[in-house]
């Protein structure tokens, strides 16, 4: 560094201080802080190692999307089946109270009863 500096002090030509320390200009590279330079073709290279990572990747969000729709089918079936529990505690409830003529109550527990009275 104070050989730069000495140099830079002279009346001669300014001194590039990042050319002396990284090196001189290669046209066609990249420099970077490990020193050298990194040709197009070296970075192809590593690019072209790549494709087997983007092909894990999509194997990956593959299975996740498998999972996700095995999960999806799991909350349906859920679904389905606390609708049945809660129609099936309701009409417990209406025959219980006597409110409802037990004829509909038969019907709201049969589902193909049910569908003939609402066509």
């Amino acid at each position: 560094m104070e050989e730069i500096k000495t140099q830079q002090g002279s009346n001669e030509q300014p001194i590039d201080a990042f050319s002396t320390v990284m090196g001189a200009e290669h046209p066609g590279r990249v420099r970077f802080l490990g020193g050298g330079g990194v040709t197009k073709n070296s970075l192809k290279r590593l690019n072209d190692g790549s494709g087997s990572t983007l092909n894990v990747t999509n194997d990956v969000v593959q299975q996740m999307q498998e999972r996700m729709r095995k999960i999806e089918d799991q909350i349906e079936e859920q679904k389905r089946t606390v609708r049945q529990e809660v129609v099936a505690d309701i009409i417990a409830q209406l025959q219980n109270a006597g409110i409802v003529d037990p004829k509909i109550l038969t019907a709201l527990s049969n589902p193909s009863l049910m569908l003939r009275l609402l066509h």
